[in-house]
C-alpha cells in the first residue's frame, strides 16, 4: 500500500500470521519446507532451531541460560530485500506465554545480505537451540523489544536507515524465563519504507504581503528522473483563488505539459495554497503542495528632503506602496509647513514663516485596510537654540557636574588639583556642524594649561592651569559651518571659575 505525502512516499508491508497464512499446525518446524512457506508473499525461511504455529500466531521458544548450550533461541527469516539509503521502521504485534510470569523475553530483529550457512545455524532442528546457533544474529541489530505481555500489543521499533542493500530480515527470541520454557507468539510483522520523494514542488512555500503583485512562478521538479511525464494538474482550491494567470482570474484547476506555472496576485485578494499531481504513464505522483502566507501591508517609508529651507514646496512619495492605495498628506503644524496632497500618490510640503520640527503623515488607504507613515521635517534652518549642548567640568579632583550650555557668561566656583581642573563644552543639537576656537594663550605660564577638540570639532575639552593663583577666564567662540541650509555665524562664550591661590611647584615638578 503507497500513502503519499507531498514529501515522500510510505511502502508498508505487513505479514499477518492467521489461518489463511497457508502454514501447517502440524509441524515442529514450520518453515523448514522443500518449497519455503510464502506469507504475504513475503518468502520465509527457518534459521537457528525450529518455529511452530498455532492457527494465528508464529512461535517462538527461549530460555535464559549462563552457558551456550543452556541459553537457548529460535530464530527464522524473511526475505523482504531493503534498498541503500532507505529508512525503514519495523513493528510487531506479540505475546508471551510463560510459566514464570516475571520473565520477558528479548525478540531482536537483524538485517544481512544472504542467509547463514546451515551447518552454522541448525535450521532443521525442532524447538530452541543454543547461543552458538544463533548469535551471530545479534549483529546488525535493527529493533528490539521485550515482550512483557500475555495479551497480543504492538511494539513499534525505532527507525533505522539500510546501509546497503539488504535481502533478509532474522526475528530472533531469546531470553525470558532461566528455569521454564518461554514462548513468544508473533502475530503480525509491519515494515514501513519511507520512500524519498521523486517530484518535488517549489517554492514550498511563499509570504505575500498585500498588495503585491509580483508574478510568481511555481515549478515542478522531476527528482527521480521518471520517464513519460505527460500532464500536471495544477490545483488552485477554488475558483475565489486570488490569483490571475493570462491576464484573467485562474481557474479552480488547470492542465499543463510544461512542469511550471506561472501565477499573479489579484490586487487585494488573498491568495490560496497551491497543489499539483503529475501523470506519468498510467501512474499519478502527488499530490505537491506549495503554502501561501497571506499578510498585511508591506514594508513601506516615505522618501523626501529632511529639511525645507528654500519657499519651494518639495515633493515627498511612499515608496513600496501597494496595488489599489491612495495617499493623503498632513501636516502635523501648517504654521512650520504645509501638507499637500496630490493625484499620483506623492505629496509636496512648503515652509511656513516658522522654524522648527513638524511631522510629516502619509495615510494610506485601500483594499488592505488603512496603514500611517510618519517623518519628521526641519522647516528652515538649524540653530543653536537652548537647550543645544552641554558643559562637563570638574567640581574637585575626579568629581564632575554637566549643565546645559548656554552662550553669555556662566560663573562657577571651582576648586582644584595639581593635575589642573577640566572642562568639556559639546555642542549636540542635530544638523550643526562647526567648530571650537579659544581666544586664550595656553601653556604653563598661562591661565589654559591645554586646549583641544574632537567630534568633528563640536567639543571642546579645556584644562586650567592649576599654578596659575587667582580667578581665571576663558573666551571660546563656536563657529558654526553648516545648519542644515547654509553655513556661517558665531557663539561666544565666556566661562569663569574662582578658586583659591594658585599652587606653588616644587622642585623641577613639571605641570600635567
Amino acid at each position: 500500500m503507497a500513502l503519499l505525502t507531498t514529501s515522500s512516499a510510505l511502502a508498508q508491508r505487513t505479514i499477518t500470521y492467521n489461518s489463511s497464512s497457508g502454514l501447517s499446525t502440524g509441524i515442529c518446524n514450520v518453515f523448514n519446507l522443500a518449497t519455503p512457506a510464502k506469507v504475504n508473499d513475503i518468502i520465509h525461511y527457518p534459521v537457528s532451531g525450529g518455529a511452530r504455529f498455532n492457527g494465528s500466531a508464529v512461535i517462538l521458544e527461549a530460555q535464559a541460560g549462563n552457558t551456550s548450550a543452556s541459553n537457548l533461541g529460535t530464530a527464522y527469516a524473511l526475505k523482504v530485500g531493503f534498498k541503500a539509503g532507505r529508512k525503514y521502521t519495523l513493528a510487531v504485534t506479540a505475546s508471551k506465554i510463560s510459566d514464570d510470569p516475571v520473565s520477558s523475553p528479548h525478540l531482536i530483529f537483524s538485517v544481512r545480505t544472504s542467509l547463514p550457512a546451515p551447518n552454522e545455524t541448525q535450521p532443521t532442528s525442532c524447538g530452541p537451540v543454543g547461543a552458538d546457533r544463533w548469535s551471530m544474529l545479534l549483529n546488525d541489530v535493527v529493533g528490539a523489544a521485550y515482550i512483557s505481555s500475555a495479551t497480543a500489543s504492538n511494539y513499534p521499533l525505532t527507525e533505522w536507515t539500510a546501509s546497503e542493500d539488504l535481502d533478509y530480515l532474522f526475528v530472533l527470541a531469546t531470553q525470558g524465563s532461566s528455569t521454564k520454557s518461554t514462548q513468544v507468539l508473533i502475530n503480525k510483522i509491519s515494515i514501513t519504507e519511507t520512500i524519498p520523494p521523486v517530484f518535488s514542488l517549489t517554492p514550498a512555500s511563499i509570504a505575500l504581503a498585500c498588495g503585491d503583485t509580483s508574478a510568481r512562478t511555481f515549478t515542478v521538479n522531476n527528482l527521480g528522473g521518471i520517464p513519460n511525464v505527460t500532464a500536471y494538474e495544477w490545483d488552485l482550491g477554488s475558483a475565489s483563488n486570488g490569483w490571475l494567470h493570462q491576464g484573467g482570474p485562474a481557474p479552480a484547476t488547470l492542465t499543463t505539459s510544461e512542469p511550471s506555472l506561472t501565477l499573479t496576485p489579484n490586487c487585494g485578494a488573498a491568495q490560496s495554497g497551491i497543489a499539483v499531481s503529475v501523470k506519468a504513464g498510467s501512474t499519478t505522483h502527488g499530490p505537491y503542495r506549495s503554502s501561501v502566507a497571506n499578510s498585511g501591508y508591506p514594508t513601506m517609508a516615505i522618501t523626501g528632503p529632511d529639511i525645507l529651507c528654500a519657499a519651494t514646496p518639495q515633493e515627498y512619495r511612499v515608496t513600496g506602496l501597494p496595488c489599489g492605495a491612495s495617499v493623503v498628506w498632513n501636516s502635523s503644524n501648517p504654521t512650520l509647513a504645509t501638507a499637500t496632497t496630490h493625484g499620483n500618490n506623492t505629496g509636496t510640503l512648503a515652509r511656513g514663516p516658522q522654524i522648527g520640527d513638524v511631522d510629516l503623515t502619509a495615510t494610506i488607504s485601500g483594499a488592505c485596510g488603512t496603514s500611517t507613515l510618519t517623518k519628521r521635517v526641519r522647516s528652515g534652518p538649524y540653530s543653536l537654540t537652548r537647550p543645544y549642548g552641554t558643559l562637563t567640568f570638574e567640581t574637585n579632583a575626579g568629581s564632575y557636574r554637566t549643565v546645559e550650555l548656554v552662550t553669555g557668561t556662566d560663573f562657577y566656583g571651582w576648586t582644584y588639583g595639581t593635575n589642573g581642573l577640566l572642562l568639556r563644552a559639546s555642542v549636540t543639537s542635530p544638523g550643526i556642524g562647526g567648530y571650537w576656537l579659544l581666544g586664550e594663550p595656553t601653556g604653563s605660564s598661562a591661565e589654559v594649561l591645554s586646549f583641544e577638540t574632537t567630534d568633528v570639532g563640536r567639543t571642546a575639552i579645556v584644562r586650567f592651569n592649576p599654578f596659575a593663583p587667582g580667578d581665571k577666564v576663558v573666551h571660546m567662540t563656536f563657529y558654526t559651518t553648516a545648519n542644515g541650509c547654509s553655513s556661517g555665524g558665531a557663539n561666544s562664550h565666556w566661562l569663569f571659575y574662582r578658586g583659591s591661590s594658585g599652587l606653588a611647584p616644587t622642585g623641577a615638578s613639571t605641570p600635567r
